[in-house]
């Protein structure tokens, strides 16, 4: 039962994103509708 216990401590504290905000992090939007993703790292949705 002790292997159990640790296995559920260690995914309860793991880092997993919840929201689209929290997987994809957006530092800047700029007006022609690129985001700056990362470091040198661009997106642009097209619709």
């Amino acid at each position: 039962m002790g292997i159990l216990n640790i296995s559920k401590n260690k995914h309860e504290n793991s880092n997993v994103p919840t929201t689209v905000e929290e997987a994809i992090p957006i530092y800047e939007v700029f007006e022609d509708g690129i985001f700056l993703v990362g470091k040198n790292k661009w997106s642009k949705p097209i619709l």
